[in-house]
C-alpha cells in the first residue's frame, strides 16, 4: 500500500526556494537533458499531449530536475520533480509537479488545464500510481502538483515495482484549454505580421500586403501629409496606419486598421469586395498623386518588382528576400535623404531666431533673399582671411543646402540637426554643425554632412513628426502610460474596498473613459483575465506590506483567527491582526492572510492550524513573543485545554491571553 498525503494537497511549487538544475547533476543523479522516451512532433497548438520523463539514479536525487518541454496550446510544459520533506515529521517524499510557460516575461497570460500525474509501474501486470490535478496556470502560479506525491521509501521499494535499476518513470497527460493573454507569435516564428480575415477581407488583405512590399510605394505613402485629413475617410491615412502596424506591431489589431478607416461601406458585417476597395482607392487617385508628389514616378520605377530600399522614416524589421537583404542592412546603417525641403521659410526663420538670437548675423537659404544679401560682411571676410579661409555665399542659393546656416564670427551650422539635437555616433553632445560650428569651409564638407548618418537621422525624425498622427499618438501613449496605470489601479482598489465583483472592472474603466472624461484610459491594454488578476494581487501585496510594517513597530498585537470552508469546499484559515497604530495612536484591525489548510496537511487539526499561524508570523517578520491576544470561535480545536491551538501557542508564549469571541458566545447562548 502506498502512503500519501490527502488527495487535496495539490499545491504550487515554491520554485524560489529551490535551485533548478537544467544540466546533468554530478554523480549522475538524473538526466533532465535526455530526450523524452516519447517525442511528440505534432502541431504545437494541439489541445493535449503526453510528457514522459525517465529519472536515473533516483536514490541519489537531491535537487529539482526538469524534463524537456513539449508544446500544448503553443505553451511549453515540463515535468518537475524533487525530494520534499513534510512539516510535521520531516518524512521524505517525492515532489511531482507540472510546470507551464516558466520562461516568459509576460505577466498577463493564463491557461486552464487538467492533467494526470503518473508514476509508472515497471513490472509486468503492475498498476501505475496516478493522481489528478486541475489548475489555472498563470505567471505567479506556473507550476502545480503534489509536494508529497508518494512516500520516498515507497518509490525506492523494489517490491512496489516503481523502480528498476535505480530508475523511475514519470508521465503526465495534460489537456489544456485555449490560453488567455497568449497569442501565436507570428512575428517570432515567421518574422511577419499578417492581416486577419474579418469577413471576406481576404482580397483586401492580399492587395494591402502586395502594396506594402512594393517598397517605393510604401516610402511614398509614408511621406503623404495627412495631418489635416479626416481619419475616418482618408485612404492615405488608412494606408499609412496599415503599413505602420504591419512593419512595427508584434500583433496586429485588424479592427483598428479596417474599422472606420476605409469609409462606412467597408465597416460592420458587410461583404467587402475587391471592386469596392479598388473603386475607393481609384476615386482618391488625384488626391494621392497631389499629396505624395513623386508617387507616380516612384510607382513607375517599382513596376518591375520589389525595389531595393525600405522607408527611411520608419526602419523596417521584417525580413526581405535575399536580393534585398544587403540593401536593407545598408539602409539601416546609412538612411537615404529626401530631396525636398522639409521646413518652411517661417519655420526656418523661427528656428534661427530661437538658436542664434537677433543680434548675430546669419546667412541662410531663406534669410538672405529677404534681406537682399549676396555676400558676407567685410569684417567677416577679413576674419576668414586671417585663418586663410573663404566662404562662398552662393552656396545658399542652392535648394539642396536649405538647412545650411552660416553665423558670422562662428561658422556653419545645420538647422535640422540642431533642431533635433542629433549627437555623434559616439553619443557625444558637442559635434560639428550641431553644437559647435564647422569651419571646414569647403563645398565637399556640405555634401559629406548632407549624406552623413547624423543628418539622415535628423531627416528621419522630421519625417516621423510630419508623417501622420501616429507619432503624436505614440508620444501621448508613452507620456500617459504611468497615469493610465495609476487610474486603473485606483479603479481596482475601489472595487476591492466596496466588495464589488472583479468582473465589473472593465465596465468601470469604460465608464470612467466615456462619462468622466478620463480619455487616457483608452490606452489601457491590460484587459485579459490574467492581467486583471495580477492587478488585484499586486494591490493586496502592497497593502499587506504596509500593514506588516506598522505591526512590526509595536510591542504587542493580537490575532483573530477562524477556520472556514469556502464555496469550493476548501478549508481556509482567515487571520486578522489588531494593534495600536504607532502613527495615529488608534486601534487598527486589518486583514492579514488567508491560508489553504489542506495544502500541506491532511486535516484541519490543531497542529496544522498552529503551524500555519507560526509560518505566517515568521513570513511577516512578527515576533511570537509580541503576540498578546488570540480571539477564536471557541471551537475545541481552537480552545481545547490539552491540545488546542491556544494551548500550543501558550507553550511558546506563556503571557498569551485566549479570548472566546463574544459574537460566537451570543450565537451559542
Amino acid at each position: 500500500m502506498i502512503t500519501t498525503e490527502n488527495e487535496s494537497d495539490q499545491e504550487e511549487m515554491d520554485t524560489k526556494e529551490e535551485t533548478v538544475d537544467d544540466s546533468a547533476v554530478p554523480n549522475g543523479v538524473s538526466s533532465p537533458s535526455e530526450p523524452h522516451d516519447v517525442i511528440m512532433e505534432e502541431d504545437t497548438a494541439r489541445p493535449e499531449g503526453i510528457i514522459r520523463f525517465t529519472v536515473h539514479n533516483f536514490s541519489k536525487l537531491e535537487k529539482t530536475t526538469l524534463s524537456d518541454p513539449i508544446y500544448v496550446r503553443n505553451l511549453p510544459w515540463r515535468i518537475m520533480c524533487m525530494p520534499r520533506f513534510t512539516n510535521q515529521d520531516k518524512a521524505k517524499s517525492l515532489g511531482f509537479f507540472l510546470q507551464c510557460n516558466p520562461e516568459t516575461e509576460s505577466l498577463s497570460w493564463s491557461c486552464q488545464a487538467s492533467a494526470r500525474l503518473t508514476l509508472a509501474h515497471q513490472q509486468e501486470g503492475g498498476e501505475d500510481f496516478t493522481r489528478k490535478i486541475s489548475h489555472l496556470f498563470f505567471a505567479k502560479e506556473n507550476d502545480w502538483g503534489f509536494s508529497h506525491f508518494v512516500a520516498w521509501n515507497d518509490a525506492l521499494d523494489p517490491n512496489k515495482g516503481f523502480i528498476k535499476d535505480d530508475t523511475i518513470i514519470l508521465e503526465v497527460h495534460v489537456a489544456a484549454e485555449a490560453p488567455h493573454g497568449v497569442a501565436w507569435d507570428s512575428k517570432k516564428h515567421t518574422g511577419f505580421v499578417g492581416l486577419k480575415n474579418q469577413g471576406a477581407t481576404c482580397y483586401m488583405n492580399s492587395l494591402l500586403q502586395t502594396l506594402y512590399f512594393t517598397n517605393k510605394l510604401r516610402k511614398a505613402v509614408y511621406q503623404m501629409p495627412t495631418e489635416n485629413d479626416d481619419p475616418n475617410r482618408s485612404v492615405a491615412f488608412a494606408l499609412q496606419r496599415t503599413f505602420y502596424e504591419l512593419q512595427h506591431s508584434l500583433k496586429l489589431n485588424p479592427s483598428s486598421v479596417f474599422h472606420g478607416n476605409y469609409g462606412d461601406g467597408l465597416q460592420g458585417k458587410r461583404q467587402i469586395k475587391m471592386e469596392m476597395y479598388g473603386n475607393l482607392v481609384l476615386g482618391n487617385e488625384k488626391h494621392l498623386q497631389t499629396t505624395a508628389g513623386s508617387l507616380s514616378t516612384q510607382l513607375e520605377q517599382s513596376r518591375t518588382g520589389v525595389a531595393d530600399d525600405l522607408p527611411v522614416s520608419t526602419p523596417c524589421h521584417l525580413p526581405c528576400s535575399s536580393t534585398a537583404s544587403s540593401s536593407v542592412q545598408a539602409t539601416s546603417m546609412a538612411p537615404q535623404r529626401p530631396c525636398e525641403v522639409l521646413l518652411s521659410a517661417k519655420e526656418c526663420e523661427n528656428l534661427i531666431a530661437q538658436f542664434f538670437g537677433t543680434k548675430k548675423v546669419v546667412n541662410s537659404y531663406y534669410t538672405c533673399p529677404s534681406k537682399l544679401c549676396n555676400s558676407l560682411r567685410e569684417e567677416e571676410i577679413a576674419r576668414l582671411k586671417q585663418h586663410k579661409k573663404k566662404y562662398i555665399h552662393t552656396w545658399h542659393q542652392e535648394k539642396a543646402n536649405w538647412w545650411l546656416c552660416f553665423v558670422e564670427g562662428e561658422g556653419m551650422f545645420c538647422l535640422l540637426c540642431k533642431k533635433h539635437a542629433i549627437k555623434t555616433v559616439q553619443n557625444k553632445e558637442e559635434s560639428a554643425f550641431t553644437q559647435t560650428a564647422s569651419m571646414r569651409l569647403k563645398y565637399d564638407t556640405l555634401k559629406v554632412h548632407r549624406d552623413s548618418f547624423r543628418h539622415c537621422k535628423a531627416v528621419n525624425q522630421e519625417l516621423l513628426q510630419r508623417m501622420s498622427v501616429f507619432h503624436k499618438e505614440v508620444v501621448e501613449r508613452k507620456e500617459t502610460a504611468k497615469d493610465v496605470l495609476e487610474k486603473a489601479f485606483s479603479v481596482a482598489y475601489f472595487l476591492a474596498k466596496e466588495h464589488v465583483a472583479i468582473r465589473k472592472f472593465l465596465n468601470l474603466i469604460k465608464f470612467a473613459e466615456d462619462s468622466l472624461g478620463v480619455n487616457h484610459l483608452k490606452y489601457f491594454n491590460h484587459k485579459s483575465e490574467g492581467s486583471i488578476r495580477e492587478i488585484f494581487l499586486v494591490l493586496g501585496e502592497t497593502i499587506k506590506e504596509e500593514i506588516v510594517r506598522s505591526a512590526q513597530k509595536v510591542q504587542s498585537y493580537g490575532l483573530m483567527v477562524d477556520e472556514v470552508t469556502d464555496i469550493s469546499v476548501q478549508s481556509q484559515m482567515l487571520t486578522f491582526i489588531q494593534f495600536v497604530s504607532p502613527v495615529t495612536s488608534c486601534i487598527e484591525i486589518a486583514f492579514l492572510s488567508v491560508q489553504n489548510v489542506l495544502e500541506e496537511f491532511a486535516s484541519a487539526n490543531a497542529d496544522a492550524l498552529t503551524s500555519l499561524i507560526k509560518d505566517e508570523l515568521q513570513q511577516c517578520g512578527l515576533s511570537l513573543t509580541n503576540l498578546k491576544g488570540l480571539v477564536t470561535d471557541g471551537a475545541a480545536v481552537m480552545t481545547g485545554r490539552n491540545n488546542g491551538v491556544a494551548t500550543k501557542l501558550k507553550e511558546l508564549n506563556p503571557v498569551l491571553i485566549s479570548v472566546h469571541c463574544i459574537c460566537h458566545k451570543l450565537a451559542l447562548a
